[in-house]
């Protein structure tokens, strides 16, 4: 299911091995879950509702983004991480009624848990019917008959434009404050954890990695 590039020296069997029993187990999961007929326009409408939860708790926003995602007929799946197994999350229509939507719960922190989430909403959206869309984590030798890179570009936009709007991010950065005061102002005035906004600010180098990580927060999934 999950296909490496040969060329890539670090890839060794366990990481196929491992790659490919972590998509089986989404796969059988996914199978077993009562979801409704697909249903895309519903899930695009319901993006803003989605956007709000990264200021809930999981206990409070899991079982209302189950409900959306099973309206939407899509599965929705959260799996431990698996070592060596490179994967970030893993998108797959099943037949003609459902889709897999899985993610992986290597990363505790909770903007990276929304990024990914966002991402591989984009990637049920491209609609690529018949394939299996695997995001790797970094450059680890997983590869596919699509053009993996360009979905893979389009997922990462897409999350980041629905997270915290181009306009304001922009108009924000111009400022070139990022302090404590200004990221917490900030992220009340667009409605969005702050945490969300730190994440992107480090992932940019706008912020030290060791800076105002307490506005982070960390899941932990049952």
């Amino acid at each position: 299911m999950v296909q490496y590039r040969t060329s890539v020296k670090e890839v060794e069997s366990k990481n196929i091995i491992n790659s490919n029993a972590w998509v089986q187990t989404a796969l059988n999961i996914a199978v077993q879950k009562n979801v409704s007929s697909i249903d895309l326009d519903y899930l695009k409408t319901k993006l803003p509702d989605i956007r709000k939860m990264t200021k809930q708790n999981p206990e409070v926003f899991l079982p209302e983004l189950n409900r959306i995602f099973e309206n939407s007929g899509v599965a929705f799946v959260i799996l431990p991480n698996l070592k060596n197994c490179g994967i970030n999350g893993a998108v797959k229509w099943i037949g003609k009624d459902r889709i897999l939507l899985a993610v992986n719960d290597r990363s505790k922190y909770a903007d990276q848990f929304w990024f990914t989430l966002f991402h591989e909403i984009k990637h049920v959206f491209q609609r690529k019917k018949g394939h299996m869309i695997v995001t790797p984590i970094g450059d680890n030798g997983i590869t596919n008959n699509l053009d993996l890179d360009r979905l893979e570009k389009e997922a990462d936009q897409f999350a980041q434009n629905h997270l915290i709007n181009p306009a304001d991010y922009k108009a924000f950065i111009k400022e070139n404050d990022f302090s404590r005061r200004a990221v917490l102002e900030f992220s009340e005035g667009i409605q969005i954890h702050p945490g969300v906004v730190v994440g992107r600010l480090q992932r940019e180098k706008y912020l030290d990695y060791r800076h105002l990580n307490d506005l982070k927060i960390q899941y932990h999934f049952d």
